[in-house]
């Protein structure tokens, strides 16, 4: 590779377009240590081809609306989303960083926010366009040591504690921003060019009168002034919307207009533009239905709808949002003693999922397995710092507080002085009698229901039941008693 001018060997760059020296380059267009390059037409498609910018704007916009708290060591809420406050005083706006964030991912596969301080603290978090971001890498340890913003011109170097960088995992890159095309967006341009194209085509096809490309054919060998004169009577007479049903006579035995061109019905193949829509949903992630309803038409009923829903929450947007608070933890919130968190399984579309896994465990509880396993087992999700064996510790503890708080029961005569004082406690006792009683018939745990005994309670005995057997676990609440 040529880094130098050599007066006697220039090598030259064409692309079709323009010619460069290679001695021209800057001395960074030499040392790459990603594909990281210029967005290139990403920018025009995403503005101008609806299907890529709805797309990409559902995907933002599900991240910025996607229930969060931040918490600190501990695990307790510090500020949260339903009620946010901004009481770490540097995020005044989080939902508008996640739609901004969550866009220069999908679109560049990077983006940047930019730490503003002053002597004692983070200030505010402000996004940077990450097309005026470039990072620098160290020549020869390939490490990170800073950024530059170039911007109007102007060069102003960033430290790397200035900066969160959010970039995307790319196999070929073992340090910086994913290589080009390493990307929804970018995976997406082919389809969105053939979108985009197909509309450019069809705004000059009526700007020139909706006329097809037409070659006309005269008799002789006219003059080039003559082939002039008559190209712009041409032009003149039909070209331009408001000359969409010009008339005109010609000889026909001097000159024969001659079609070569494709009318809008035949560019506007359905198929064709559907295969380009189904590439973009797919480089995007978004099912069909969720972009447009009526491509979903005859799929089934609603329950496809709805899941292709979750399934876009849980293969695009949970991803990305796990991602985005991953950054910033490890660049920016940890650091403080912070972590932010997003909650998707609050959202209504998963809601529906947490009760049957809330039934499955029951179900799996109650048949004697532990708690900590079945929690693994149907996927319970657990707060930060708690393992699955502290269930199981947990219940154990809970099973042994209810039994010290069991009033007493058996066949000693009731107390006429204590049933005055404590009615709703007498009551309770009884039911307890009548649940042993029934117990003992059934040989182990048996359905009872009690408007006296709590919850806690009832589930604390069946756990003994459970364990102990009938006899032995009235035997040992009485004792606990």
């Amino acid at each position: 590779m040529v880094k130098k001018r050599d007066a006697m060997n220039d090598v030259m760059y064409f692309d079709g377009l323009k010619t460069l020296s290679l001695a021209d380059f800057p001395e960074g267009a030499w040392t790459i240590h990603s594909g990281a390059q210029d967005s290139g037409d990403v920018g025009k498609y995403y503005r101008a081809v609806p299907w890529l910018y709805r797309g990409t704007q559902l995907i933002a916009d599900a991240v910025a609306d996607l229930p969060f708290a931040i918490v600190n060591k501990a695990g307790d809420e510090v500020d949260t989303s339903e009620d946010y406050q901004n009481k770490l005083k540097f995020l005044p706006w989080p939902a508008d960083l996640f739609f901004l964030v969550s866009t220069g991912l999908t679109l560049l596969g990077r983006s940047y926010l930019f730490s503003e301080r002053n002597r004692i603290r983070i200030t505010d978090l402000r996004y940077l366009s990450p097309l005026s971001i470039e990072p620098v890498f160290n020549r020869e340890t390939g490490e990170l040591e800073g950024f530059e913003r170039r911007i109007r011109g102007q060069v102003l170097p960033l430290s790397v504690q200035d900066v969160i960088a959010f970039w995307l995992r790319d196999p070929f890159v073992e340090l910086g921003p994913p290589a080009e095309g390493a990307c929804p967006g970018q995976a997406a341009l082919a389809a969105a060019g053939v979108l985009y194209n197909l509309a450019e085509y069809a705004a000059k096809y009526f700007e020139r009168g909706a006329i097809k490309a037409t070659l006309l054919r005269v008799s002789g060998v006219p003059q080039e002034a003559e082939r002039d004169r008559i190209k712009k009577w041409w032009k003149r007479m039909f070209s331009g919307v408001d000359k969409a049903w010009a008339t005109d006579i010609v000889n026909a035995e001097q000159m024969e207009p001659m079609v070569i061109g494709e009318g809008l019905g035949e560019l506007s193949e359905t198929e064709l533009t559907r295969e380009q829509r189904q590439d973009i949903s797919v480089a995007l992630g978004i099912p069909m239905t969720i972009l447009w309803s009526t491509e979903g038409a005859g799929l089934g009923s609603s329950g496809v709808t709805d899941s292709d829903e979750r399934k876009f929450y849980q293969q695009a947007i949970i991803p990305q949002a796990k991602f985005i608070a991953g950054v910033m933890n490890q660049q920016s919130f940890e650091a403080l003693g912070y972590r932010l968190i997003f909650r998707p399984e609050t959202l209504d579309i998963f809601q529906e999922d947490e009760s049957q896994r809330a039934s499955a465990f029951k179900m799996y509880v109650d048949s004697g397995l532990r708690r900590g396993l079945v929690a693994q087992m149907v996927g319970l999700e657990l707060p930060p710092g708690v393992e699955y064996d502290d269930l199981d510790e947990q219940y154990q503890e809970d099973k042994e507080a209810a039994a010290a708080r069991m009033p007493s029961f058996g066949n000693a005569p009731p107390n006429p002085q204590q049933n005055q004082q404590n009615p709703q406690r007498e009551a309770m006792r009884a039911d307890l009698v009548r649940w042993r009683t029934k117990a003992r018939k059934a040989g182990g745990v048996v359905p009872f229901e009690s408007e006296f005994i709590p919850p806690a309670l009832m589930e604390s005995i069946n756990g003994s039941i459970q364990e102990l057997g009938v006899e032995e676990a009235f035997e040992f609440l009485k004792k606990k008693n």
